[in-house]
């Protein structure tokens, strides 16, 4: 996290690696919650709520990426790629809760599929500023 968002490769926070090592734990959490679903459980809705407890560790762990984004001094506000990927998730949080049960495992997917792309794109715009530096 700190080499990919941190322009010298240092963080400015006082605790970055204490936030890199949480961020790498929600992730952690959120496989935790999908592996449940390959259990003999065969409810949908016990899918369903595994399914969302995974987006609610993503969406967690993206908040604290953002926590890098913050104390950057003279430079622009946080722009629409920095946020997408976090509002990708509670969009698919939302979908989640509304939905019909046999839907989850495809919101899921669409909702993983582009909080990923997105996140990626993030990192490539990161990077290319470093390059032009």
């Amino acid at each position: 996290m700190t080499l990919t968002l941190c322009n010298e490769g240092e963080s400015k926070h006082k605790y970055g690696g204490i936030l890199d090592i949480s961020i790498a734990f929600f992730f952690c959490f959120s496989y935790f919650s999908l592996a449940r679903t390959t259990s003999t459980a065969s409810d949908l809705n016990t899918f369903n709520s595994y399914y969302l407890y995974t987006l609610i560790f993503i969406s967690i762990a993206q908040l604290m990426i953002l926590l890098y984004e913050i104390p950057k001094e003279n430079e622009p506000t946080l722009g629409i790629i920095e946020y997408s990927p976090l509002t990708t998730s509670l969009v698919g949080m939302i979908a989640l809760c509304f939905s019909h049960p046999k839907y989850s495992l495809g919101i899921l997917l669409i909702t993983l599929l582009v909080s990923l792309s997105l996140y990626m794109c993030k990192v490539w715009q990161s990077s290319h500023k470093k390059v032009k530096v």
